[in-house]
Protein backbone atom coordinates (compact mmCIF):
# COMPACT_ATOMS: atom_id res chain seq x y z
CA UNK A 1 0.00 0.00 0.00
CA UNK A 2 1.23 3.37 -0.84
CA UNK A 3 1.47 6.13 1.89
CA UNK A 4 1.98 9.71 0.43
CA UNK A 5 3.73 11.09 3.75
CA UNK A 6 4.32 14.97 4.11
CA UNK A 7 7.90 16.31 3.35
CA UNK A 8 9.57 17.25 6.01
CA UNK A 9 10.77 20.86 6.74
CA UNK A 10 13.83 22.06 6.70
CA UNK A 11 15.20 22.68 10.30
CA UNK A 12 17.74 25.15 11.99
CA UNK A 13 20.28 22.26 12.07
CA UNK A 14 20.42 22.10 8.29
CA UNK A 15 20.39 26.16 8.00
CA UNK A 16 23.00 26.27 10.26
CA UNK A 17 25.07 23.00 9.17
CA UNK A 18 24.91 25.59 5.74
CA UNK A 19 25.96 28.34 7.33
CA UNK A 20 28.66 27.05 9.18
CA UNK A 21 30.44 25.55 5.70
CA UNK A 22 29.91 28.71 3.90
CA UNK A 23 31.65 30.27 6.83
CA UNK A 24 34.00 27.80 7.24
CA UNK A 25 34.98 28.24 3.36
CA UNK A 26 35.57 32.01 3.70
CA UNK A 27 37.96 31.38 6.34
CA UNK A 28 39.86 27.94 5.34
CA UNK A 29 40.15 28.67 1.58
CA UNK A 30 40.19 32.83 1.05
CA UNK A 31 41.61 34.43 4.48
CA UNK A 32 43.75 31.37 5.80
CA UNK A 33 44.40 30.50 2.26
CA UNK A 34 46.00 33.76 1.62
CA UNK A 35 48.14 34.23 4.62
CA UNK A 36 49.67 31.19 4.26
CA UNK A 37 50.31 31.42 0.96
CA UNK A 38 52.40 34.72 2.08
CA UNK A 39 54.54 32.10 4.42
CA UNK A 40 54.90 29.02 2.29
CA UNK A 41 55.48 28.37 -1.17
CA UNK A 42 53.49 25.20 -1.38
CA UNK A 43 49.93 25.12 -0.45
CA UNK A 44 49.10 23.25 2.46
CA UNK A 45 45.32 23.80 2.88
CA UNK A 46 42.87 21.30 2.53
CA UNK A 47 39.57 22.61 2.81
CA UNK A 48 37.17 19.39 2.80
CA UNK A 49 39.16 18.48 6.14
CA UNK A 50 37.55 21.86 7.55
CA UNK A 51 34.03 20.69 6.08
CA UNK A 52 33.90 17.42 7.75
CA UNK A 53 34.32 18.98 10.74
CA UNK A 54 31.24 21.12 10.09
CA UNK A 55 29.38 18.16 9.20
CA UNK A 56 30.48 16.02 12.13
CA UNK A 57 30.21 18.50 15.15
CA UNK A 58 26.65 20.14 14.21
CA UNK A 59 24.84 18.17 16.58
CA UNK A 60 21.24 18.22 17.85
CA UNK A 61 22.18 19.65 21.55
CA UNK A 62 24.55 21.62 23.36
CA UNK A 63 26.48 18.59 25.32
CA UNK A 64 26.59 16.38 21.77
CA UNK A 65 28.18 19.45 19.80
CA UNK A 66 31.07 19.11 22.47
CA UNK A 67 31.22 15.24 22.70
CA UNK A 68 31.76 15.82 18.68
CA UNK A 69 34.21 18.46 18.87
CA UNK A 70 36.53 16.48 21.51
CA UNK A 71 36.15 13.51 19.05
CA UNK A 72 36.88 15.31 16.10
CA UNK A 73 40.24 16.81 17.87
CA UNK A 74 41.28 13.57 19.20
CA UNK A 75 40.56 11.91 15.62
CA UNK A 76 42.46 14.42 14.05
CA UNK A 77 45.53 14.19 16.57
CA UNK A 78 45.76 10.25 16.13
CA UNK A 79 45.53 10.56 12.26
CA UNK A 80 48.02 13.68 12.16
CA UNK A 81 50.75 11.52 14.54
CA UNK A 82 50.55 8.36 12.52
CA UNK A 83 50.67 9.97 9.48
CA UNK A 84 53.59 12.17 10.14
CA UNK A 85 55.93 9.20 11.67
CA UNK A 86 54.80 7.35 7.84
CA UNK A 87 55.51 10.02 6.09
CA UNK A 88 58.51 10.55 7.52
CA UNK A 89 59.70 7.16 5.98
CA UNK A 90 58.83 8.54 2.16
CA UNK A 91 60.47 11.69 2.34
CA UNK A 92 64.07 9.56 1.86
CA UNK A 93 62.73 8.07 -1.60
CA UNK A 94 61.32 11.50 -2.81
CA UNK A 95 64.10 11.44 -5.45
CA UNK A 96 63.17 11.31 -9.32
CA UNK A 97 64.76 8.45 -10.35
CA UNK A 98 62.75 6.50 -6.77
CA UNK A 99 59.71 7.63 -7.98
CA UNK A 100 57.83 4.23 -8.60
CA UNK A 101 59.75 2.84 -5.45
CA UNK A 102 57.93 5.87 -3.69
CA UNK A 103 54.41 5.26 -5.03
CA UNK A 104 54.63 1.60 -4.32
CA UNK A 105 56.29 2.50 -0.26
CA UNK A 106 52.83 4.68 -0.21
CA UNK A 107 50.58 2.26 -1.34
CA UNK A 108 51.82 -0.39 1.55
CA UNK A 109 52.38 2.67 3.68
CA UNK A 110 48.80 3.89 3.86
CA UNK A 111 46.95 0.39 3.97
CA UNK A 112 49.31 -0.26 7.13
CA UNK A 113 48.75 3.00 8.62
CA UNK A 114 45.24 2.85 8.33
CA UNK A 115 45.23 -0.74 10.21
CA UNK A 116 47.60 1.33 13.08
CA UNK A 117 45.19 4.31 12.86
CA UNK A 118 41.96 2.27 13.95
CA UNK A 119 43.89 -0.07 16.28
CA UNK A 120 44.80 2.88 18.03
CA UNK A 121 41.16 4.29 18.37
CA UNK A 122 40.05 0.49 19.66
CA UNK A 123 42.79 1.17 22.33
CA UNK A 124 41.36 4.21 23.57
CA UNK A 125 37.53 3.17 22.89
CA UNK A 126 37.15 5.33 20.38
CA UNK A 127 34.69 3.76 18.25
CA UNK A 128 33.48 7.08 16.82
CA UNK A 129 36.82 8.30 16.40
CA UNK A 130 37.95 5.58 13.44
CA UNK A 131 37.08 7.32 9.92
CA UNK A 132 37.73 10.87 11.08
CA UNK A 133 41.51 9.56 12.04
CA UNK A 134 41.48 7.50 8.90
CA UNK A 135 40.26 10.61 6.92
CA UNK A 136 42.74 12.70 8.56
CA UNK A 137 45.34 10.09 8.11
CA UNK A 138 44.90 9.46 4.67
CA UNK A 139 44.77 13.68 3.80
CA UNK A 140 48.09 13.68 5.69
CA UNK A 141 49.75 10.93 3.91
CA UNK A 142 48.82 12.16 0.38
CA UNK A 143 51.19 14.97 1.06
CA UNK A 144 53.96 13.17 1.08
CA UNK A 145 55.53 15.04 -1.26
CA UNK A 146 55.90 18.10 0.51
CA UNK A 147 59.37 18.49 2.15
CA UNK A 148 57.79 19.41 5.54
CA UNK A 149 55.30 17.03 6.50
CA UNK A 150 55.03 19.00 10.30
CA UNK A 151 53.69 21.93 8.12
CA UNK A 152 51.11 19.86 6.14
CA UNK A 153 50.19 18.14 9.71
CA UNK A 154 49.99 21.44 11.89
CA UNK A 155 47.41 22.67 8.32
CA UNK A 156 45.27 19.74 9.03
CA UNK A 157 44.77 20.98 12.69
CA UNK A 158 44.30 24.37 12.12
CA UNK A 159 41.69 23.52 9.56
CA UNK A 160 40.02 21.07 12.09
CA UNK A 161 39.66 23.83 14.51
CA UNK A 162 38.89 26.39 12.61
CA UNK A 163 35.71 23.83 11.12
CA UNK A 164 34.71 23.29 15.15
CA UNK A 165 35.34 27.00 16.07
CA UNK A 166 33.00 28.20 13.38
CA UNK A 167 30.26 25.33 14.06
CA UNK A 168 30.00 25.42 17.75
CA UNK A 169 29.58 29.28 17.81
CA UNK A 170 26.71 28.87 14.73
CA UNK A 171 25.34 26.21 16.74
CA UNK A 172 25.18 27.99 20.23
CA UNK A 173 24.11 31.53 18.95
CA UNK A 174 21.66 30.65 16.15
CA UNK A 175 18.69 29.14 17.78
CA UNK A 176 20.79 27.06 20.27
CA UNK A 177 19.80 23.63 20.65
CA UNK A 178 18.87 22.15 24.23
CA UNK A 179 21.62 21.32 26.82
CA UNK A 180 20.90 18.03 26.32
CA UNK A 181 18.28 16.10 24.26
CA UNK A 182 15.36 14.18 26.10
CA UNK A 183 15.11 10.59 24.84
CA UNK A 184 11.13 10.37 26.14
CA UNK A 185 10.80 12.38 21.86
CA UNK A 186 12.67 9.37 20.65
CA UNK A 187 11.12 6.61 22.80
CA UNK A 188 7.78 7.62 21.24
CA UNK A 189 9.24 7.60 17.70
CA UNK A 190 10.53 4.56 18.03
CA UNK A 191 7.48 3.32 20.27
CA UNK A 192 4.95 4.57 17.60
CA UNK A 193 6.77 2.96 14.52
CA UNK A 194 7.53 -0.19 16.38
CA UNK A 195 6.55 -3.17 14.59
CA UNK A 196 5.23 -4.77 17.42
CA UNK A 197 2.36 -2.43 16.89
CA UNK A 198 2.01 -1.99 13.64
CA UNK A 199 0.57 -4.71 10.40
CA UNK A 200 2.93 -6.24 9.00
CA UNK A 201 1.81 -5.28 5.30
CA UNK A 202 1.22 -1.66 5.77
CA UNK A 203 2.29 1.69 8.59
CA UNK A 204 -0.92 1.52 9.96
CA UNK A 205 -1.89 -0.03 13.97
CA UNK A 206 -2.76 -3.55 13.79
CA UNK A 207 -5.32 -5.20 15.52
CA UNK A 208 -5.34 -8.73 16.94
CA UNK A 209 -3.19 -10.74 14.37
CA UNK A 210 -0.64 -9.20 12.19
CA UNK A 211 -2.59 -7.13 10.05
CA UNK A 212 -5.12 -4.19 10.28
CA UNK A 213 -8.37 -4.19 9.47
CA UNK A 214 -8.24 -3.08 5.80
CA UNK A 215 -5.44 -5.94 5.89
CA UNK A 216 -7.27 -8.57 7.30
CA UNK A 217 -10.56 -7.62 4.88
CA UNK A 218 -8.14 -7.62 1.42
CA UNK A 219 -7.53 -10.95 3.11
CA UNK A 220 -10.83 -12.20 3.86
CA UNK A 221 -11.97 -10.86 0.49
CA UNK A 222 -9.19 -12.55 -1.91
CA UNK A 223 -10.48 -15.78 -0.32
CA UNK A 224 -13.76 -15.60 -1.27
CA UNK A 225 -12.68 -14.30 -4.92
CA UNK A 226 -10.50 -17.27 -4.90
CA UNK A 227 -13.42 -19.69 -3.79
CA UNK A 228 -15.76 -18.82 -6.18
CA UNK A 229 -13.62 -19.23 -8.60
CA UNK A 230 -12.89 -22.93 -8.18
CA UNK A 231 -14.46 -25.77 -10.38
CA UNK A 232 -16.83 -28.00 -8.99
Amino acid sequence: MLVIRKPPKIGARIIKTALSILITLILTDVVARTIFGLLFEFDYMSVSIAVVACIVVMQDSVKSTMRASKERIAATTIGIVVGVLLMLILLPFGKEDMYDLQRLLFYILASLGSVIVLYVCLLFRGSNLSSLSVIVFVSVLFAYSNQNPLIAAAMRLIETIIGIVVTVSVNLTIYPPPLECSNIDRFNIIKKNNFSTRCAFCIKPKGKSNRCKDCQQEEFDAHFIAHDNCDY
